[in-house]
């Protein structure tokens, strides 16, 4: 089973083996978000972590308080937005942060690219994954 908190409808093949966790639409709601899933961590083969802001506190209590699963962050922000907006501070801690992670799946090379520039990642790690659909694959 897989541990996520992405709440899109997804095949019933994602569906059955996925949990998600409940959305938190407060302010501080990603912090709680990344909170609920690392807690639950440990009863998951993996997580995937959807968005800048709830990645970047995952992988920060990683960093902090050790992983132990693998993870993968879809829907990564780059640039100007994500928790914070202090330049080459806010670059360092999300590479710090982020460098927990095992998977980042971008949507473009593009993308691809800039995740690995701007964040320090390693490009293997970095995955160009074309934008999925959501429908049942034909039999």
């Amino acid at each position: 089973m897989i541990l996520t908190n992405s709440r899109m409808t997804q095949s019933a093949t994602w569906t059955a083996n996925t949990r998600a966790v409940a959305a938190s639409d407060w302010p501080g709601g990603e912090f709680m978000e990344a909170l609920r899933l690392y807690r639950s961590r440990r009863s998951y083969e993996g997580v995937v972590v959807l968005g800048s802001r709830v990645a970047f506190f995952y992988g920060l209590l990683c960093r902090l308080f050790g992983k132990s699963v693998p993870w993968l962050a879809k829907e990564l922000l780059l640039g100007g937005e994500g928790p914070f907006k202090f330049g080459g501070l806010k670059r360092r801690l999300q590479s710090w942060a982020l460098g927990t992670g095992d998977v980042f799946a971008l949507y473009s090379e593009a993308e691809r690219r800039q995740c690995v520039i701007e964040q320090g990642l390693p490009e293997s790690r970095c995955v160009f994954l074309p934008f999925h659909t959501r429908s049942e694959p034909s039999a």
